[in-house]
């Protein structure tokens, strides 16, 4: 699933007792995929665990209209274009390494006290997109100049994990940090 399920958080860092609130189709389309796969567990028809991911990095991923907002940083900065941020930059986002995810994912299909539950999958910290643009800057060792465009419809403004749940029950604990992350990523040179 995803963290989109949440729609704009009441409360940060959100939980996942926090209220689905979705705002946009695809949030909507992961809510009620999340509740067909629970409705099947209660009646003991489907083992099933729920993953709400928040913003996925990693190499391997594609660039497109659809691409994360890393992606698509450092494939600008490389051509050595400016960034383009919605909005003025201080909307925050949670970035987690695809290779934590991978990591509980796996922990979770060892321990039969997951099925059932639905768990957040971050890194349990907040990033402005304005930091992320300095990091990517930085890793790449380019000055990137910044496109501050209109806020788009439909974008939250903030938006990072609680990952407790996830770390009691999963033993989940992010092994990357942004920087380290994005250096792994840089240093494997799949984002072209």
């Amino acid at each position: 699933s995803s963290c989109a399920v949440y729609g704009e958080s009441t409360y940060l860092p959100v939980d996942e007792l926090h209220s689905a609130n979705p705002i946009s189709p695809y949030a909507e389309s992961k809510l009620m995929a999340e509740r067909s796969c629970l409705g099947f567990y209660d009646r003991q028809l489907l083992g099933t665990v729920v993953f709400r991911l928040f913003n996925v990095y990693g190499p391997r991923q594609g660039l497109s209209e659809y691409s994360g907002v890393i992606t698509k940083f450092i494939d600008l900065a490389k051509q050595g274009l400016p960034l383009m941020i919605y909005g003025e930059g201080s909307q925050t986002r949670d970035f987690v390494s695809v290779f934590d995810v991978v990591d509980s994912v796996v922990s979770a299909l060892k321990r039969d006290a997951a099925n059932g539950n639905v768990f957040n999958v971050g890194s349990g910290v907040a990033t402005s997109v304005n930091e992320l643009a300095k990091t990517v800057s930085d890793l790449l060792g380019a000055i990137c100049k910044i496109t501050y465009l209109k806020p788009r419809e439909g974008d939250i403004k903030n938006s990072y994990a609680n990952i407790c749940k996830a770390r009691k029950v999963l033993g989940f604990e992010p092994r990357f940090s942004l920087r380290d992350g994005l250096k792994n990523l840089l240093d494997t040179k799949s984002v072209s």
